[in-house]
Protein backbone atom coordinates (compact mmCIF):
# COMPACT_ATOMS: atom_id res chain seq x y z
CA UNK A 1 0.00 0.00 0.00
CA UNK A 2 2.41 2.43 0.46
CA UNK A 3 4.11 2.27 -2.96
CA UNK A 4 0.98 1.62 -4.78
CA UNK A 5 2.81 -1.00 -6.85
CA UNK A 6 0.97 -4.57 -6.62
CA UNK A 7 2.70 -7.43 -6.45
CA UNK A 8 2.57 -11.57 -5.35
CA UNK A 9 4.22 -12.48 -1.80
CA UNK A 10 5.02 -15.83 -0.99
CA UNK A 11 4.84 -16.11 2.76
CA UNK A 12 3.80 -13.54 5.13
CA UNK A 13 7.36 -12.63 6.08
CA UNK A 14 7.83 -11.02 2.19
CA UNK A 15 4.57 -9.88 2.46
CA UNK A 16 5.39 -7.73 6.03
CA UNK A 17 8.77 -6.68 6.50
CA UNK A 18 10.47 -8.14 9.71
CA UNK A 19 10.45 -5.20 11.90
CA UNK A 20 6.63 -4.43 11.05
CA UNK A 21 5.33 -8.13 12.02
CA UNK A 22 7.56 -8.20 14.75
CA UNK A 23 5.72 -5.13 16.54
CA UNK A 24 2.17 -7.07 16.22
CA UNK A 25 2.74 -10.06 17.99
CA UNK A 26 -0.57 -12.11 17.30
CA UNK A 27 -1.50 -15.51 16.47
CA UNK A 28 -4.22 -16.17 13.75
CA UNK A 29 -6.42 -17.45 16.19
CA UNK A 30 -6.95 -13.95 17.72
CA UNK A 31 -8.46 -11.14 16.43
CA UNK A 32 -6.38 -7.31 16.67
CA UNK A 33 -8.36 -4.24 18.19
CA UNK A 34 -8.95 -0.93 15.85
CA UNK A 35 -6.28 0.68 17.62
CA UNK A 36 -3.90 -2.51 17.39
CA UNK A 37 -2.90 -2.34 20.77
CA UNK A 38 -4.95 -5.43 22.13
CA UNK A 39 -6.21 -9.03 20.59
CA UNK A 40 -8.87 -11.07 21.68
CA UNK A 41 -8.82 -14.80 21.59
CA UNK A 42 -10.71 -17.89 23.13
CA UNK A 43 -9.27 -20.09 25.41
CA UNK A 44 -11.47 -23.30 27.24
CA UNK A 45 -14.24 -22.16 25.43
CA UNK A 46 -14.24 -18.40 27.06
CA UNK A 47 -13.13 -14.76 25.30
CA UNK A 48 -10.17 -13.09 26.56
CA UNK A 49 -8.25 -9.95 25.90
CA UNK A 50 -4.32 -9.23 25.46
CA UNK A 51 -2.95 -5.87 26.25
CA UNK A 52 0.10 -6.50 23.06
CA UNK A 53 1.67 -3.32 25.11
CA UNK A 54 1.83 -4.92 28.26
CA UNK A 55 1.62 -8.69 27.85
CA UNK A 56 -1.36 -8.44 30.67
CA UNK A 57 -4.16 -11.01 29.75
CA UNK A 58 -7.64 -10.31 31.20
CA UNK A 59 -10.82 -13.11 31.25
CA UNK A 60 -13.40 -11.75 29.44
CA UNK A 61 -16.25 -14.54 30.02
CA UNK A 62 -16.23 -17.27 32.67
CA UNK A 63 -19.32 -19.50 31.71
CA UNK A 64 -18.14 -21.23 28.57
CA UNK A 65 -17.77 -25.06 28.60
CA UNK A 66 -17.62 -27.49 26.27
CA UNK A 67 -20.20 -27.44 23.30
CA UNK A 68 -21.37 -24.12 24.55
CA UNK A 69 -18.54 -21.38 24.04
CA UNK A 70 -18.10 -17.65 23.37
CA UNK A 71 -17.41 -16.55 20.05
CA UNK A 72 -16.91 -19.94 18.46
CA UNK A 73 -16.93 -20.38 14.82
CA UNK A 74 -18.06 -24.31 14.97
CA UNK A 75 -21.58 -24.85 13.37
CA UNK A 76 -22.43 -25.49 9.61
CA UNK A 77 -19.71 -25.92 6.54
CA UNK A 78 -17.48 -23.53 8.15
CA UNK A 79 -14.90 -23.94 11.62
CA UNK A 80 -12.72 -22.11 13.16
CA UNK A 81 -10.10 -21.77 15.92
CA UNK A 82 -10.37 -17.62 15.07
CA UNK A 83 -13.34 -15.60 17.46
CA UNK A 84 -16.03 -14.43 16.05
CA UNK A 85 -16.32 -10.76 17.32
CA UNK A 86 -16.86 -7.22 16.51
CA UNK A 87 -14.32 -4.34 17.80
CA UNK A 88 -15.86 -0.70 18.71
CA UNK A 89 -14.62 1.59 16.56
CA UNK A 90 -12.46 2.82 19.68
CA UNK A 91 -11.39 -0.65 20.95
CA UNK A 92 -13.12 -0.44 24.05
CA UNK A 93 -15.83 -2.79 23.62
CA UNK A 94 -15.85 -6.04 22.12
CA UNK A 95 -19.16 -8.01 20.76
CA UNK A 96 -19.72 -11.84 20.38
CA UNK A 97 -22.25 -14.44 20.93
CA UNK A 98 -22.43 -17.60 22.73
CA UNK A 99 -23.15 -20.41 20.65
CA UNK A 100 -24.97 -23.35 22.08
CA UNK A 101 -24.33 -26.67 19.77
CA UNK A 102 -25.30 -28.86 22.47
Amino acid sequence: PKTGKKETARSKEELIPKEENETQDISRNEVLSPDGNKVVYIKDWNLWLRNLETGEEKQLTTDGEENFGYATDNAGWRKSDRPIVLWSPDSKKVATYKQDQR
